[in-house]
Formats: structure tokens, sequence, C-alpha cells
């Protein structure tokens, strides 16, 4: 049975139908270019994203720091992910802290 997924690699935004059998993936309709047929692929196996989000520090310089995943994290583990980090007090390092 096909199914319909949003390409975001570029702003046309396309609705490709792509038929999953097992993980092969065929691209049926709809799909415009070279970029947005892999991404389509790999987001109807797998669909991740790199988490971007903001840690608490123990610094009053630095209340909050920015930080990102280093690899995709399947989209159903997300929110999940932001919850532990959100339950921990992080130490904050600087630059200069790091023993010579």
């Amino acid at each position: 049975m096909p199914e319909e997924v949003t390409c975001i690699m570029c702003p046309l935004g396309c609705s490709v139908e792509v038929q999953i059998d097992g993980q092969e993936v065929s691209v049926k309709k709809g799909c415009r270019c070279k970029e947005g047929m892999k991404f389509v692929k790999m987001e109807a196996i797998f669909p991740g994203r790199i988490l971007t989000t903001t840690i608490r520090t123990d610094s009053p310089d630095f209340l909050l720091l920015p930080v990102r995943s280093n690899k995709e994290i399947s989209k159903e583990q997300l929110v999940e992910c932001i919850r532990k980090i959100s339950e921990h007090l992080f130490a904050h390092l600087s630059y200069w802290d790091k023993p010579l």
C-alpha cells in the first residue's frame, strides 16, 4: 500500500508517494529532485531528526546552553529524550576550566 511522505529538502515541499516493501522503498510519484529522492527513501524507513535543545547548567553566567545530538534520533523518541535531559542539571565547564 502506497504511503505519502512530505519532502523537506527544499521550499517546494513535494508530496511524494512511496511504496515500502520491507527495507526496499520505491518512489511512485511526486519527487522533483535527487536530494528529495534520497530524503524520502530514508524518511520512509527511519524518520529521524537531529535533536536541538538547551540544557540547564549550574553556572550563574550560563543558565542554559544550546546542544544538539551528534546523530539522528527517531521522531518517536524525541519527546522522551527532551524529558530526560530536562530532569538533569549539568555542571558547566568553560574552555578555560580544562586541565592543561
